[in-house]
């Protein structure tokens, strides 16, 4: 017989099967020691953060979400902190804010200007939630949209611009219904990454060996590509949205 997703997200949540649970109950969630150099510390997404300059940020275990600057050899210039649990993506919104997921369920939108006045001493401006599993990754979209794929087999798209006019740096229970377009279901079990194919299309990946292309005007799947005989963990569109790539566990893509 078969299992449903909520009995596999139960069975994942329940178990040390699963190599992300296990690591989130086994880092506490602190600043990094890189003296002690912890293996169970580490970055887990990188992003540019300025096209201008050569700064980028780090996604980490830690909970933190930190920024270097290339020029100055890469000293770390911020550490932007509010999650509580490891932060797995980290992208550029637009030129001042910057979006993350984190296995917390939460996703954040943080200012990158420290000369406007934030509510939030960490520079946080908004905080969505919604998901019932953790966030593996996140994807920007046009016009200030993202996506998150989660361990509640799910992508939910959000309008960040919402976000942060209901929030901006407080904490208010109705910034998800402002902000929330909609829930894509389909995966069998946890959707590992989210991809941007175009403004109105994107590509996820699951532990149920699936890539589903969805169309965000019709809020539906339009495909479904199989072949893998593994967890799908990340996809890129190295050409134009007919060629996709994709990385799963097993040695033969």
């Amino acid at each position: 017989m078969q299992e449903s997703a909520s009995e596999r997200f139960e069975w994942m949540s329940r178990s040390k099967a699963c190599n992300a649970t296990w690591h989130v109950e086994k880092a506490p969630i602190e600043c990094s020691d890189k003296s002690q150099r912890d293996p169970d510390r580490g970055c887990n997404a990188i992003c540019r953060v300025s096209g201008e300059e050569n700064t980028f940020a780090s996604a980490g275990a830690d909970g933190t979400v930190r920024i270097f600057d290339w020029d100055a050899s890469g000293e770390e210039t911020w550490c932007l902190r509010g999650h509580t649990q490891a932060v797995t993506g980290v992208k550029r919104l637009d030129n001042e804010l910057l979006v993350t997921s984190s296995m917390d369920m939460t996703s954040k939108i943080y200012s990158l200007n420290r000369q406007q006045y934030v509510p939030d001493e960490h520079n946080c401006v908004a905080t969505v939630e919604g998901h019932k599993g953790a966030i593996m990754g996140v994807e920007t979209l046009s016009g200030r949209r993202f996506a998150t794929c989660s361990m509640d087999a799910t992508v939910r798209i959000w309008d960040g611009g919402r976000a942060v006019q209901a929030s901006y740096g407080l904490a208010r229970p109705h910034v998800q219904k402002k902000c929330h377009l909609a829930t894509l279901k389909g995966h069998e079990w946890q959707v590992n990454c989210v991809t941007a194919l175009s403004q109105t299309a994107i590509a996820s990946g699951s532990h149920d060996n699936t890539i589903k292309i969805w169309d965000l005007f019709k809020n539906k799947c339009i495909g479904t590509l199989l072949g893998h005989r593994g967890y799908v963990w990340c996809i890129s569109k190295p050409v134009s949205y007919t060629h996709l790539r994709a990385h799963e566990t097993e040695a033969d893509l």
